[in-house]
């Protein structure tokens, strides 16, 4: 240990700059180049090592999960004014470290629209997912390799010494499903899903597709291509018979995007006629088939959609969604015959080892649910499987009974 010796600091603090005296110095086995404890008021400035630090703490509060108001409110501050802050935007980088508290939180945002691949994303969930494995890029440490969570067994802890099970456990008690997702895991929602579990999905793993007895397209529609404003969302689905005689409904396309009214009117029509016309690279496993029910929802531009479609040749029913009580009401609704094993999703070949990917999207996209942005796809999903229930397409799984499908009769309502 050295003399004791005697220096003058100054602590920043929220009001004045306060002179200590060091009375004594010891000597630390690992002494970091630069240490800074700064207590900032509010989200102002300050100097960092010569770097000008714009703070923000929390741009997303964990309480500000559910209010589309309050996010949509951060992500314009995001854009508009934490934008043109760089000093040289040459130079200048921008390092956002958040917890997840929804799909479209400021995380969220940016990598939405990262179109360019500019951002380096380090995701590292306390317990290793093996499908999520971060890869950053190379640094000075990995000779010329990309960096990458060195964690290879799923459920692997981050750092075991500081966080054990013991206390992951508590964490997990303490916070909840969704509270853990976000704070621990880097995800909006639990990986096994929110209401609607990925677990609940059945794999279609084979290279021929089910006999398809009936189609159902169902649409969930925007107003305008705003970049606040909602997607245009469509799903269609189709009807089979398992080995069981039982049906079954399979996901057979699916189609996104933030469109104007024109836009969303040929889309419509494009789909109609051919459902694989996503714009694409289609699957040839599944061969289309001429629809046999459209659902448009009867909501903002829907009604008109319905109506403007007709002379288009294109043959669309309205969907009532109040009738069946809100969003999460109608999710709730249709768990039972996702959960029952009702609903497949088709795999990709040979090794069937991943879904394809409109589904694999459409599935993210729904085990955030409600955590999610993608809510018109849940709607899409809800409404067709409404209706299949209500037309007794198909049954709640504790409902049915095996029968010759000589005696079965699908009916259009």
């Amino acid at each position: 240990m050295p003399s004791m010796s005697y220096a003058t600091s100054w602590q920043i603090n929220e009001k004045y700059m306060e002179r200590k005296v060091v009375k004594a110095i010891r000597r630390k086995k690992v002494i970091p180049e630069y240490v800074y404890n700064l207590r900032i008021k509010d989200n102002h400035n300050y100097f960092a090592n010569t770097i000008l630090v714009h703070n923000c703490d929390d741009p997303n509060g964990a309480q500000e999960a559910v209010s589309e108001t309050k996010r949509a409110t951060a992500n314009a501050w995001w854009d508009q004014v934490w934008s043109t802050r760089l000093n040289n935007p040459k130079k200048d980088v921008r390092i956002v470290v958040q917890q997840r508290i929804h799909e479209n939180d400021i995380s969220g945002h940016i990598m939405n629209n990262d179109t360019e691949g500019d951002w380096v994303k380090l995701i590292l969930p306390m317990e290793f997912e093996s499908s999520r494995k971060a890869r950053t890029i190379v640094l000075p440490t990995t000779e010329g390799k990309i960096w990458e969570d060195p964690r290879v067994e799923d459920g692997q802890l981050l750092c075991e010494e500081r966080f054990s099970s013991k206390e992951i456990n508590a964490y997990k008690s303490e916070l909840g499903s969704y509270g853990y997702a976000g704070q621990f895991q880097q995800r909006p929602a639990p990986e096994e899903g929110g209401i609607i579990k990925k677990g609940w999905f059945q794999w279609w793993k084979d290279s021929t597709p089910p006999d398809i007895q009936f189609v159902l397209q169902s649409w969930d529609t925007a107003l305008t291509a705003k970049e606040m404003s909602a997607y245009s969302a469509c799903t269609t689905w189709g009807i089979f018979y398992d080995h069981n005689y039982i049906e079954n409904v399979i996901l057979l396309s699916m189609w996104r995007g933030r469109v104007e009214y024109p836009e969303l009117r040929e889309m419509t029509k494009r789909l109609y006629f051919d459902y694989r016309d996503t714009g694409t690279i289609r699957n040839p496993e599944f061969k289309g088939r001429p629809l046999d029910m459209c659902l448009i929802e009867a909501k903002a531009s829907g009604d008109p959609l319905i109506q403007d479609l007709a002379a288009a040749g294109v043959r669309a029913i309205p969907f009532v969604p109040n009738k069946y009580g809100d969003k999460i009401q109608r999710v709730r609704l249709v768990t039972p015959l996702i959960e029952g094993g009702r609903v497949w999703l088709p795999a990709k070949s040979p090794k069937y080892e991943r879904l394809l990917p409109y589904a694999d999207e459409f599935l993210e996209a729904i085990s955030c649910f409600p955590n999610s942005e993608s809510r018109d796809l849940v709607d899409t999903m809800a409404q067709a499987l409404l209706k299949f229930k209500e037309g007794k397409f198909i049954l709640n799984p504790k409902d049915e009974i095996p029968i010759s499908p000589s005696a079965k009769k699908i009916t259009v309502y």
